[in-house]
């Protein structure tokens, strides 16, 4: 298993939900995961 690959789409599919529910906010969406 590739675990870099795994956290990458981690990542992703996470700032995708964050977006989604901060309706497009970046900051907003990495400062809910901090």
């Amino acid at each position: 298993m590739n675990t870099r690959g795994l956290l990458d789409q981690l990542l992703k599919s996470g700032q995708d939900l964050l977006q989604q529910k901060s309706g497009g906010s970046s900051a907003g969406g990495l400062g809910g995961l901090l």
